[in-house]
C-alpha cells in the first residue's frame, strides 16, 4: 500500500508542476519565480482547491486534471492509513469476534509463535492469544490479541467458532490445564467438529496425556517429538547404515533429555528394515546413570529393541574400537542440547575428535532451533562424513508436528479399520481407543517408507524435495507394483510384525502366555513364525492397508537398478 501511495504523491506533483511551469503568464510570473510558483502550485494540488477545479486557472490542461484525482487519491490514502493506524485495536478486536472456522493459538512459547508462522504461510484464518502483545494487530490472514490477567483465552479467540484449538503456553502445566479446559467447553459448543491440540514440552507427558481426565480427547504433540521425526524422515538411518555397507543402524547421541530420547525411539520404531539387524544406540550424556535410569524407568522393555548403551563420555564408549567388537560403525551423529551454544561448541569438538579417531562413519547433526546452518541438496546422497549439518529447527518442527492438519490421523484412522475389517467384527471406534493405541497407529503410518526401502525402492527424489513440497505418503509410479508377489507380501507381514513388537516393547509390554492388559503381558511378543496363523493375518492387512493407501502418479517413486 505505501508504494502505491509514493506513486500517486510522486504522479501529482511532477504533472502538477509541469502543468503549473508551462503556464506562467496566469500568475505573470518569470524566472526562478516561476519554477517557484510552479513548485507551490504543484503542492496545492494535494488540497483539490479552486486552482484545480475553477476552468479560468486549470482549464482543460490534462496535466492539471489528472494531478487533481492523484492528488485527491493520495490524500483519501493518507487519512485512511491514519485511521487504520488510529483505531487499529477496535477493527483488529471487532474482526476477531467475527471470525468462524480459523485456527486458534494459544500461547507464548517459540512453538506457538512457530505454528503462527505456519499458518500463515498456508493462508489459514489465524488468531494469536499473546500476552506478549501490546495491543490488539492484524496483519493479512492473522489477528493478534493481547492477553490481560485473567482473561479467559479461549472466549476472547472465539475458540467455540474455530476449526482448530492449539495451546502451546510457555509453562506445560499452564497448556495441560487450558487444553483439558477447552476439551470440556467443547461439549457445549456448537462446532462439534474443533479439534483441540496441545504442545507439551516433555514427549512422555505428551504421550501419557490421555490418562487426565479428558485426555482422550486431545492431540498432543512435542517439539522433541516434531523435531526427532523430521530429521529421521528426511535423512534415514538406515539409509546411512546402508551406505557403509553396515549389519545395522548404529547412531550416536550426545545429551539425553527430551529430544535425544525422541531420536532414541523414533530409530526402534520407524527405521526397521528387512535387511538390517537390530539398531545400536550409544548415548553421551554427563549425567549418564541418571539419564540411563529416567529412560528405562519409563521405557523397562526399551533394551529388548535395540544395543542401548549410555556413557558419561566418548573415551567411554570406546567407538574407535567398533570393529573389533562387532559393532556396526556410527552411522550419524545427533548432538542434542537445547542451547544452541552448546550445541555447537559440542558439535564442533565431536567433530574434531571424530577426525581423529574415525569414532563417527557418518555426518554429524546438531540441533539448532534457528535452522542456522544451510541443509545440503538432496536427501542422504550428498551427505559427507563427519561435517556437521543442523536439524530442530522450530519451523521445521512446526511443519512436523501435524498440528495444523485437518485431520492429522487420516490415515492413521484408516489402519484401525483395516484392522477392524480382517477382525470381522466391530472394534473400539477411534474415538474411544486409547492414546497408546492411537499412537500405535501413527507408527505403522510414519513407517512406510522403512517398508518401501526393504521392497527396494529408492526413496532418494522423494527425500531430494524440500520439505514444504515433499507430498505424503509418497508416490508409486504407475507401472511399478508395490509387492512383486507373496514373497514381497511376506516380507513386509514379517516387518510389520518386528515394529510392532518394538512398538509394544516401548510401551512397556513384555511377553506371556495370556494376555494381560492392566500388567501389560501379550502372548504375541514373539517371532513372526511363531505366531498363529489368524494373529499373522493381521500383519498380511496392514501389508495390503499400505497398497491401497499409496497413490500412484507419473514421477512416483520405482525400484532401484539391482
Amino acid at each position: 500500500m505505501f508504494g502505491v501511495w509514493l506513486v500517486l504523491v510522486v504522479v501529482t506533483f511532477v504533472l502538477a508542476y509541469w502543468g503549473w511551469h508551462h503556464r506562467p503568464s496566469a500568475f505573470n510570473f518569470s524566472g526562478f519565480r516561476a519554477h517557484e510558483n510552479a513548485a507551490f502550485m504543484a503542492l496545492r494540488a494535494f488540497a483539490s482547491d479552486d486552482f484545480y477545479i475553477s476552468p479560468g486557472q486549470a482549464g482543460s490542461d490534462w496535466r492539471l486534471i489528472v494531478a487533481r484525482w492523484t492528488g485527491l487519491a493520495a490524500v483519501a490514502g493518507t487519512l485512511a492509513a491514519a485511521g487504520m493506524a488510529l483505531f487499529q485495536a477496535q477493527i483488529a478486536g471487532f474482526w476477531a469476534a467475527l471470525q468462524k472456522g480459523h485456527t486458534l493459538v494459544v500461547g507464548d512459547h517459540e512453538m506457538a509463535q512457530a505454528l503462527v508462522a505456519e499458518a500463515v504461510r498456508l493462508r489459514l484464518a489465524t488468531v494469536h492469544i499473546s500476552a506478549a502483545a501490546a495491543r490488539p494487530e492484524q496483519t493479512r490472514s492473522l489477528i493478534t490479541l493481547p492477553r490481560g490477567p485473567g482473561q479467559d483465552p479461549l472466549v476472547s479467540g472465539r475458540a467455540d467458532r474455530a476449526r482448530r484449538v492449539i495451546v502451546a503456553e510457555t509453562d506445560l502445566g499452564a497448556s495441560a490445564e487450558h487444553a483439558l479446559r477447552a476439551v470440556e467447553q467443547m461439549k457445549s459448543w456448537p462446532a462439534t467438529r474443533t479439534r483441540v491440540a496441545v504442545h507439551l514440552d516433555d514427549p512422555a507427558t505428551a504421550e501419557r496425556i490421555h490418562h487426565a481426565p479428558g485426555g482422550i480427547d486431545l492431540f498432543a504433540f512435542s517439539e522433541a517429538q516434531a523435531s526427532a521425526r523430521a530429521v529421521m524422515l528426511r535423512y534415514p538411518p538406515f539409509l546411512l547404515a546402508r551406505r557403509l555397507g553396515a549389519s545395522a543402524a548404529h547412531i550416536l547421541i550426545v545429551g539425553f533429555g527430551g529430544l535425544g530420547q525422541a531420536l532414541a525411539r523414533d530409530l526402534v520404531l520407524n527405521s526397521l528394515v528387512a535387511d538390517l539387524g537390530e539398531p545400536h544406540i550409544t548415548v553421551i550424556d554427563h549425567r549418564a546413570g541418571f539419564a540411563s535410569s529416567e529412560f528405562l524407568h519409563r521405557h523397562p522393555e526399551f533394551k529388548q529393541t535395540s544395543q542401548f548403551s549410555v556413557f558419561s563420555d566418548l573415551d567411554e564408549a570406546g567407538l574407535a574400537d567398533v570393529a573389533g567388537d562387532g559393532r556396526p560403525p556410527v552411522c550419524a551423529a545427533y548432538v542434542c542440547p537445547r542451547a544452541s551454544a552448546g550445541a555447537l561448541s559440542s558439535a564442533i569438538a565431536l567433530c574434531e575428535r571424530a577426525t581423529r579417531h574415525e569414532l563417527v562413519q557418518g555426518p554429524i547433526f546438531l540441533r539448532l532451533r534457528s535452522g542456522a546452518l544451510s541443509r545440503p541438496e538432496g536427501g542422504v546422497a550428498n551427505l559427507q562424513a563427519r561435517k556437521l549439518y543442523s536439524f530442530g529447527g522450530l519451523s521445521a518442527a512446526a511443519a512436523s508436528s501435524h498440528a495444523l492438519d485437518d485431520d492429522p490421523d487420516a490415515a492413521a484412522r484408516a489402519v484401525h479399520q483395516a484392522y477392524t475389517r480382517i477382525a470381522g467384527f466391530a472394534a473400539d471406534p477411534w474415538e474411544s481407543l486409547s492414546e497408546e493405541m492411537r499412537i500405535s497407529n501413527r507408527r505403522v503410518v510414519s513407517h512406510v517408507p522403512a517398508k518401501l526401502a526393504s521392497l527396494g525402492f529408492d526413496l532418494e527424489p522423494w527425500l531430494a524435495m524440500p520439505d514444504e513440497a515433499r507430498p505424503w505418503p509418497p508416490a508409486l509410479a504407475p507401472d511399478e507394483p508395490l509387492y512383486r508377489g507373496e514373497a514381497d507380501r511376506r516380507l513386509i507381514a514379517v516387518l510389520e510384525h518386528r515394529r510392532w513388537t518394538a512398538d509394544r516393547r516401548v510401551n512397556g509390554w513384555r511377553y506371556g502366555p495370556t494376555r494381560d492388559n492392566s500388567r501389560k503381558i501379550h502372548p504375541d511378543i514373539v517371532p513372526f513364525d511363531e505366531l498363529p496363523k489368524e494373529v499373522q493375518t493381521f500383519d498380511f492387512g496392514v501389508a495390503e492397508w499400505m497398497d491401497a493407501y499409496l497413490p500412484r502418479r507419473p514421477g512416483g517413486l520405482t525400484r532401484s537398478a539391482g
